[in-house]
């Protein structure tokens, strides 16, 4: 996570995992982790900062460049309970609890996923649940109805740096079969939207500049989208995967009312790879 100022960055990592044999308990990090670095000179700066056990971990920076950890108790098997905050000192790396809120953007981490929080200033939305969905998005004097499902998932928003554009994807159960979230651009001044994708795919997206959008598709690529042609511009592809935000265990989003599939961790045996070809994009009329 890179502080506001752009002077360092933290990273947030673990050590030590708690992984209970029986799969309908939550796994925890027993032993996370957090380090400064200078962004200038590529130096650790003071010392590693040691979190206590937790089934979630999170770190984020708020004004100043005041470092927040955040760590998490669970709450069955997939949830998480209340955050308790800490600021950190840069220098002993201590902890010292605090009232403040955790800040956005973050980083939050457990053993089954991790994600990027961000601040989605500038869209206006009734945000719901864990993770938070909501049936309309407004932007300026826009307001825009999400289609499908009628639910688009707070993870997946991303708005773009002129505010011409703003990216979304429908939120979907995860555990139906049948049922895949699409991704959607709308136009920010005459709320038209225009459909990229439907996939099994978590949907991070970030917008390059105005005119590029990034976005994971699912099966391990990354394709980049002009909104000024309304075509895809290019795909960056990598059998071991890539991901704009975190590389999950699994690529699309987690059926959380089961326990994780077989294999460490829930992740699978078999090959890293696929030859499949990918879904194509909805042709431009």
């Amino acid at each position: 996570m890179r502080a506001p100022s752009g002077a360092e960055i933290a990273i947030l990592g673990f050590d030590k995992i708690d992984h209970p044999k029986d799969d309908a308990q939550p796994p925890l990090l027993a032993r996370a982790w957090i380090e400064l670095v200078d962004a200038n000179e590529w130096k650790v700066i003071g010392k590693r900062v040691v979190l206590p056990s937790a089934r979630a971990a999170a770190v984020g920076y708020a004004a100043g460049d005041q470092v927040l950890a955040g760590t998490a108790p669970a709450s069955g098997r997939w949830g998480v309970g209340e955050w308790t905050v800490s600021s950190i000192d840069k220098s002993t790396g201590k902890l010292a609890k605090v009232s403040q809120p955790l800040p956005t953007p973050r980083i939050e981490l457990t053993l089954d996923e991790g994600r990027v929080v961000r601040d989605l200033a500038g869209v206006d939305a009734a945000w719901t649940g864990d993770p938070a969905v909501a049936p309309t998005l407004k932007v300026g004097n826009a307001t825009i109805q999400v289609p499908e499902s009628h639910l688009a998932a707070r993870d997946s928003v991303a708005l773009a740096p002129d505010k011409a554009h703003v990216a979304f994807a429908t939120a979907v159960d995860p555990c139906a079969k049948d049922s895949a979230p699409s991704l959607y651009v709308a136009n920010t001044q005459t709320a038209a939207l225009k459909h990229l994708l439907t996939a099994k795919s978590r949907f991070a997206t970030r917008w390059l500049d105005a005119t590029t959008l990034a976005y994971d598709d699912g099966d391990g690529d990354i394709r980049l989208w002009d909104p000024s042609t309304g075509r895809e511009a290019m795909k960056l592809d990598d059998k071991n995967g890539l991901a704009l935000d975190v590389l999950s265990v699994a690529s699309e989003p987690q059926c959380k009312q089961a326990p994780p599939p077989p294999g460490k961790n829930g992740i699978e045996t078999g090959s890293a790879g696929s030859d499949d070809a990918l879904p194509p994009e909805e042709p431009t009329p």
